[in-house]
Parts: structure tokens; C-alpha cells; sequence
């Protein structure tokens, strides 16, 4: 995490040092295209008068419909210059205003002295900042995988890679056609970085949406109509709703006063950028999910934890509950067999209001019928909740021996979180998740997110409200 950190000032301070360099070198001078509306040979034909201010014009050139000029700052106000063809009839009034400290403003585009260098440093940023948060997720080894940096991480990574994209293609084409891609290009990509996210990943969404929605169709028919079964569907209908609203906002005509348009702008900015903060975070707390279920861990644990649930009246265990012993009992059956090491197995659970045994009781049964010695399983009988599994668990380990490696078993949807309550618990454990049906995982999945979303609430409120403020103000102060 040092090195990332480093990694990301190092990005910062070259990125300011390319807008330092770039004001440096041309915070005085300002090149404009000014689009000529009758056709001209040479721009020897034109003829430019100053009707208020003066600037020291350093070029001027005729390119296609254009004509290029580079203006020198000299006193600060406000300068105006007419362009007249041969005839004397005015073709163009083009406005500039110059700072006390020798920046110049083009009135028309909203540039200004070194705006380009301001936009490379600002690319490179993006970019930069986007491969570090990717190496650092990629290279999470152990029980740093389960961490909700990591989700911040990946989908903030998503998002600037997006905005880099957009910021690369029209540096390119401000480099290509420098006169068809002015500042309001760049604005408009700044402004519009969350609706472009939006847009391109649309397929996405709308595909995820549908997929929850028919993953719910078959859970209800499954395991009845439950409240907390609807869990899926409520937010594949939130997302493909949301989509519909950033895409009507997006296309639909609007006029008005410029007030009225910079609202309409800031209110579509807005919305995009909380549709797109969340889709970010769901996207990324998905793949950070999929890779702590996929996950194993080496084949030298002393203890494997299996994290217990409800089970039948009988004492027998439901097909979620059995899966994570089932893993358990492969896992260590894989080390035995490779290593020649055997690790205990600690059923952990206590007994619900409504549970005839302890739930450690019941999965202690079941690992007996399955061949494990009674010397090689020891229960936990008191926790109620996953964080008092890992709690009570520990302690009971740490009485035999305290520097143990530890795993635990759940189902796969849940290792991510576990991974999460074991880390509060004191406990450096790596989970082993178990399958469960494909109707049930879109369900649990959102649960568990929303679960992460409430117990990190306030970072998750710091990061919207920074980004809906930068995207917002921006989309508020850029030219019309």
C-alpha cells in the first residue's frame, strides 16, 4: 500500500509539473481558429482592426475554412478584434480578455494560455492514476483481498480509465484537427465524462438488469415469495430505470436561456454521475466478490473455519449449509493429500430460537458421518452473527495455538464480506467459498453489497458528493 501511495504522488507531481511546463511555456500566447464564413484565398485578403485593446498578433495563416492566429498578452483588459475581407465586409468579431498576470481568455471557445498543457496533465492524471489503482488491485495477495478499498479501488479505476479514454480521444483529435477541436471539446468531455461512463456501458447494465430480474423470476419460484426475495429484482428494475432516465436526459431536446441550459446540463451531469458512481461500485464489488469465491488459499492451514446457517428440524443440513462443510472437508482432503497436513475443522454457530441444536453441533454431526475423526473437529457453539464466528473461533484457536494459519468455508457469494468481519475480528483468515444454485447467487450478492454499502456509508457519501460537486461545478462554468 506504500508503494501504490507512492506511486500515486509521483502521478500527481508529474502531472502538475506538465501544467507547470506547459503554462510556462505558452501562459502568454494564446492560438485561435476563427471559422470564416465566405471563402478567401490568402490571408493576405483579410484585414484586422482592433476596436478595443490591442494584442501583438506572432502568426497568422490561412488554413482551409480557418484562419489560425497566436496573440501575445500585452495590457490587461478586455481586447476585440473585427476581421474584414478585401471588400471591407466584416467576416468575424472575436473577443479575448487578459488577466493581471498575462493569461489570456478567449471569449468565444472558453481557451486560454496553456488550457491544452492543463488538459494533457489532466489525461496523463486520469490515465496514470488508473494503471496504479489496477496494479494494486491485481497484485492483492492473502486476506488483503477482502477490503472495501479494493472495491474503491477497482470501480474508481473503471471510471478514470473511461474518462481517460475520452480525454485521449479528443487530445488526439484536437492534435490531428486543432481547429475543429477547440476548449469546448475538452469541456464537453469534462463535463460529460459521467454520461459517456453511462453510455458505453449501457449494454452492461442493461444486460446485468435483465439477468437479475430473470435470476429472481426463478428464485420466487424456488423459495416462495418472500419479501427478502425480491431483493434482485428490485434493483435490476432500479438499474435498467436509471439507464432509462440518463438516456432520456441525454437525448432529449431542450431550449432555453443560457441559465436555464447550464441547469439542464448540471442537473443531467448530476444524475449520470450517481448513476455511474453506482455502477461503478456494484460493478467492481461484483468482480471483488467473484474473485474472493474463486480465491483458495495455500495449502498450509492448521484450522478451517465453516461458518454456520439455519439447518432442518431433523438436525440434518440444507444444501447451503452442507456446501460449505463439503468445501471444507475438500480442502482439507486436497492439503492432506498434497502436504500430508491436517487441518482441524471448527463448525461455528450457535443455537437460534427456533433450532432444536446448536448450528457447530449439527455440522459436527455431519463431518463425523463423512469420515472426519471427532479429534480432528473442534465447535464452536456461542456466536450468533458472522463477526462473533470469527470472534469466538479465534479465541477457541488461540487457546490451542496462537499463530495458526487459518481458512474458513461459507458459500461464495459470502466469502468477500466474511474475509471483511474476520479482518474486524482480529482473525488473518482466507476464505474457501462453496457453489450454490445460479437463481440464489444474484439475490444473496445484493444483499451482501447492500450490507457493504451501509457499514461503509460515510466514505461512500464522501466520494458521491466530491464527484457530483467537480462534474457539477463544471458542467455549471463551462461556455455555451
Amino acid at each position: 500500500m506504500r508503494y501504490t501511495t507512492r506511486l500515486m504522488r509521483l502521478c500527481l507531481l508529474i502531472s502538475v509539473l506538465i501544467a507547470a511546463v506547459g503554462f510556462l511555456i505558452f501562459g502568454r500566447s494564446i492560438t485561435v481558429y476563427i471559422p470564416l464564413l465566405e471563402p478567401v484565398q490568402s490571408a493576405e485578403e483579410l484585414h484586422l482592426q482592433w476596436d478595443e485593446g490591442h494584442m501583438q498578433i506572432l502568426h497568422k495563416e490561412l488554413k482551409g475554412d480557418y484562419l489560425q492566429l497566436r496573440f501575445a498578452a500585452e495590457a490587461p483588459d478586455s481586447h476585440w478584434l473585427s476581421i474584414t475581407d478585401s471588400s471591407g465586409q466584416t467576416l468575424c468579431i472575436y473577443g479575448f480578455r487578459v488577466a493581471s498576470g498575462g493569461l489570456i481568455y478567449d471569449k468565444v471557445c472558453g481557451s486560454f494560455s496553456g488550457c491544452y498543457a492543463l488538459s494533457a496533465a489532466l489525461l496523463f492524471f486520469c490515465i496514470s492514476f488508473a494503471l496504479v489503482l489496477y496494479r494494486s488491485f491485481f497484485r492483492e495477495r492473502g486476506t488483503r483481498i477482502y477490503s472495501f478499498r479494493s472495491i474503491l479501488k477497482f470501480g474508481m479505476a473503471i471510471f478514470l480509465s473511461i474518462f481517460g479514454l475520452d480525454l485521449a480521444l479528443t487530445f488526439c483529435g484536437y492534435l490531428i484537427k486543432p481547429q475543429e477541436y477547440n476548449m469546448l471539446s475538452f469541456y464537453s468531455a469534462y463535463s460529460g465524462a459521467a454520461r459517456t461512463f453511462v453510455m458505453l456501458s449501457a449494454p452492461l447494465a442493461l444486460f446485468f438488469g435483465i439477468s437479475l430480474i430473470v435470476s429472481n423470476y426463478h428464485l420466487l419460484r424456488h423459495e416462495g415469495k418472500a419479501l427478502h426475495n425480491l431483493l434482485s429484482a428490485a434493483s435490476g428494475i432500479l438499474i435498467i430505470g436509471g439507464l432509462l432516465v440518463c438516456i432520456l436526459m441525454e437525448f432529449r431536446s431542450f431550449a432555453g436561456s443560457v441559465t436555464e441550459m447550464r441547469i439542464y446540463n448540471t442537473v443531467n451531469s448530476v444524475i449520470c454521475t450517481v448513476y455511474a458512481y453506482f455502477e461503478c461500485i456494484l460493478f467492481s464489488s461484483a468482480v471483488n466478490g467473484l474473485r474472493a469465491a474463486k480465491h483458495k488459499p495455500p495449502y498450509d492451514r492448521d484450522f478451517i473455519l465453516i461458518l454456520g446457517c439455519s439447518f432442518r428440524k431433523d438436525g440434518s443440513l440444507t444444501p447451503l449449509l452442507q456446501g460449505r462443510a463439503d468445501a471444507a472437508i475438500r480442502f482439507r482432503e486436497a492439503q492432506l493429500a498434497e502436504t500430508g497436513k491436517a487441518a482441524v475443522l471448527v463448525p461455528s454457530g450457535g443455537q437460534g430460537s427456533d433450532e432444536p441444536m446448536p448450528e457447530a453441533e449439527a455440522i459436527g454431526r455431519y463431518l463425523i458421518a463423512q469420515g472426519i475423526p471427532e479429534e480432528a473437529i473442534l465447535k464452536e457453539t456461542r456466536s450468533t452473527t458472522t463477526l462473533e464466528n470469527m470472534q469466538f473461533s479465534g479465541a477457541l484457536i488461540a487457546e490451542r495455538m496462537p499463530d495458526a494459519k487459518i481458512a474458513f468455508a461459507t458459500t461464495n457469494y459470502h466469502v468477500f464480506r466474511s474475509g471483511i468481519w474476520a479482518q474486524l475480528a482480529g482473525l488473518r483468515a482466507e476464505g474457501i467459498g462453496s457453489k450454490t444454485k445460479w437463481w440464489f447467487w444474484p439475490n444473496a450478492f445484493i444483499r451482501e453489497c447492500a450490507g457493504l454499502l451501509k457499514k461503509n456509508l460515510l466514505p461512500e457519501l464522501i466520494g458521491l458528493v466530491g464527484l457530483i460537486c467537480f462534474f457539477g461545478a463544471i458542467s455549471m462554468l463551462v461556455p455555451i
